[in-house]
């Protein structure tokens, strides 16, 4: 059995390689007509399930008595798919007027009274600690899918 030594692949000169790559796209190069454009991607519109949007006048007077800046719904309440208003929990997105951070007891305050008025489980979560995430697919899933109850302004 012959072996010959293993040399680097050749080099070409640059009006070598000027020759070989002004003869045109080589037919294994060719990209296929994949017809037109797939239409993009839309978000559908939002629809806040009606356990919570029923509810939008009593939760604005709470975010005032508790100096909410922001209420947002997230997960299965805003999407209005897959909430069953008997077992779900609510997960609501909370901001707080710059100053106005509650303390834990506050905070938890505000989760019980927000229970309260929508007659089910919360997981309220601060906006600032879900901004700060490290955990990005998280945090982006969180902020997209997020629809605003309460705005002060």
């Amino acid at each position: 059995m012959y072996y010959t030594k293993w040399r680097p692949p050749r080099r070409y000169t640059s009006h070598q390689r000027h020759a070989t790559l002004s003869s045109g796209p080589s037919p294994c190069y060719a990209t296929p007509d994949l017809g037109p454009a797939p239409p993009a991607r839309t978000r559908p519109a939002p629809t806040i399930h009606t356990a919570v949007s029923t509810k939008r006048d009593t939760l604005a007077d709470l975010c005032h008595r508790f100096h909410v800046r922001r209420l947002e719904v997230f997960g299965s309440a805003a999407c209005g798919v897959d909430f069953d208003a008997q077992r779900s929990d609510a997960d609501l997105l909370v901001a707080f007027e710059p100053g106005a951070e509650p303390d834990f007891a506050g905070f938890f305050d505000l989760m019980d009274a927000l229970e309260q008025v929508l007659g089910q489980p919360v997981d309220l979560a601060d906006r600032q600690s879900i901004e700060q995430s490290r955990n990005y697919l998280r945090r982006r899933h969180i902020l997209q899918e997020a629809e605003p109850i309460f705005v002060a302004g």
